[in-house]
């Protein structure tokens, strides 16, 4: 047991001395630190998700935050979240109380995907007609007396007559 607890703060100096955590606030230095735990639990414990499906987040006064890519992951790493602390405070030398788990849709690849879709999707239009269709104005009208709701069936009733001086 001894020979383990020198492992670790063997390798918290290197991490310490590396230039690299020079320019991370402490936060972001504790989650490098627990980051090969993390995975280790997380492919142990998760095994059907993928390395994108959550990710620590953050580290503040003994609450970490741990980012999921939707609900079902979420509630996943919610429901074996006692594990995952009891492994970060077996494993690591950084005391970690609670564990929140929040969907964040912009840092996931759905949301990522679902937004590079949305920037180059094409352009579509559609060719105009020449002239509103005379059944279609007809169906109009005939939908506006049967309106109870006065507004509604004023708007009806232009967008009938904005139709029928179209066709002319």
């Amino acid at each position: 047991m001894r020979n383990k607890h020198n492992k670790k703060l063997k390798l918290n100096n290197i991490l310490k001395k590396l230039p690299m955590l020079r320019f991370l606030d402490e936060s972001k230095s504790h989650i490098l630190s627990i980051q090969p735990i993390w995975d280790r639990w997380k492919k142990q414990s998760l095994n059907q998700t993928t390395d994108s499906s959550a990710h620590l987040a953050a580290l503040n006064a003994g609450e970490l935050l741990i980012h999921a890519s939707d609900s079902s992951i979420a509630a996943l790493i919610k429901s074996q979240s006692d594990s995952l602390l009891k492994v970060l405070n077996s494993t690591s030398s950084i005391q970690i109380h609670t564990i929140k788990v929040k969907i964040d849709l912009h840092s996931t690849t759905i949301a990522n995907k679902v937004q590079k879709e949305a920037a180059f999707k094409p352009n579509r239009t559609y060719p105009a007609s020449s002239k509103p269709n005379d059944l279609a104005i007809t169906s109009i009208k005939k939908l506006e007396g049967s309106v109870k709701n006065q507004e509604l069936a004023q708007s009806l009733n232009d967008l009938a007559e904005t139709l029928k001086n179209l066709s002319n």
